[in-house]
Order: structure tokens, then sequence, then C-alpha cells
């Protein structure tokens, strides 16, 4: 078979491998979670964030604070 990360032909215990290695394996799946990331605003300053967790609303926990203390 050929590992769909590196392209290196392996000879697999199973008939659905996909990778070579862990290392492969690890490596994809990587990849797919950088590919994940979207850009938001900071509640409290504005300034552009970048995330793969669409909880994330502050830059910082200084700005998380702040915005506390504005809305009191």
């Amino acid at each position: 078979m050929e590992c769909k990360v590196c392209s290196e032909e392996f000879v697999a215990l199973r008939n659905d491998a996909m990778y070579c290695s862990n290392k492969c394996k690890q490596r994809k799946k990587n990849s797919d979670n950088r590919q994940r990331y979207f850009s938001q605003y900071c509640r409290s300053c504005g300034i552009e964030i970048f995330t793969n967790d669409r909880r994330v609303s502050y830059c910082s926990l200084e700005c998380r604070v702040i915005s506390k203390i504005k809305r009191g």
C-alpha cells in the first residue's frame, strides 16, 4: 500500500490501513487541526485573534477581566 502522507510504500496488516506509521498518522491529524482555525475579534479590545475554539471571546485574561469589570 502507499502511505497517504509520505507516499512511501508499506506492507499493511489491515486492508483499510492508510498510513505507514504512527508518525504519519499524527502528522495528518495535526495538519487537519491547523486547518480548523478561524479568526474573530476580541470583545474587549477588538484585535483579531485566531483560534480553533468558538467559545474564545477574548485575546487574553486581562481583556476578559476588564470586560467583566465594565459589565459590573
